[in-house]
């Protein structure tokens, strides 16, 4: 299995904390967003490699950063060439780049960077091996409210994904996708078709919404622990303010 972190965003809506610094590695407590989520992953065990896909404006930063730390796998930093914010290709157009420089068949992990998460990553990924399919993280905000900021999802008796909603007007539940995907060795062919519709490369709940339309997807729900999207200044303060008082 491969682990794939899109990251290569500007970050504009942390702006100013990202103006010189990629979200991913802000600062929370003793350790950057991106170690969090390595130390996650550093307890699955059978992870070949992991790959961060990086803009050009950002990728020095991120190769220093990855030089001072050593992990049970390999850590590629991937350079996709972008270097401003109109030129982006959006987390779909990362993540078929970083499809691009996978040479062997294999299963994917894809981790949005912008997450901060406590809970293990070994049940989902169980899961998959067991039944190899498309299968997305899931997890309850608790409000509608909330809820309409994501990609909300509803389920049947099988946890098939039957409807997915990417930040809908008005949100029917608060089951909400987390940016953790599982996805089988076809995801490269199943990513080049999205792309060749002419459709949107941005976000990629746009992506799962149309797969989800196209394909049996399947969602696990996390009931542990703690997860916050950092993808605004009032998010980012939150967490903060939650890892001062732990």
């Amino acid at each position: 299995m491969k682990i794939i972190i899109p990251a290569a965003g500007f970050g504009t809506r942390l702006h100013p904390l990202t103006v010189s610094t990629p979200k991913a590695l802000l600062s929370f407590g003793e350790k950057r967003l991106l170690e969090y989520t390595l130390g996650q992953i550093e307890q699955i065990e059978g992870i070949n490699e992991v790959l961060i896909v990086s803009n050009r404006l950002f990728y020095p930063q991120f190769s220093q950063w990855s030089r001072r730390f050593s992990y049970r796998f390999p850590v590629r930093i991937i350079d996709n060439g972008v270097v401003s914010e109109e030129q982006r290709r959006g987390s779909v157009g990362d993540l078929a780049f970083a499809l691009s420089r996978c040479k062997d068949d294999d299963s994917f992990l894809v981790i949005m960077s912008d997450l901060f998460f406590t809970f293990s990553l070994n049940d989902i990924v169980r899961s998959f091996r067991a039944r190899p399919r498309n299968l997305i993280g899931l997890y309850d905000v608790n409000t509608l409210e909330e809820a309409a900021k994501m990609g909300v999802v509803c389920l049947d008796v099988q946890n098939r994904v039957t409807s997915f909603f990417e930040k809908p007007d008005k949100a029917e539940g608060t089951i909400v996708s987390n940016g953790i995907f599982l996805f089988p060795s076809s995801l490269r062919e199943i990513v080049e078709q999205y792309i060749s519709l002419g459709t949107t490369q941005d976000r990629m709940g746009d992506f799962i919404a149309w797969l989800v339309m196209n394909e049996d997807v399947y969602g696990h729900q996390f009931s542990e622990g703690y997860w916050c999207d950092v993808g605004s200044i009032e998010s980012y303060n939150y967490l903060q303010s939650i890892l001062r008082t732990t």
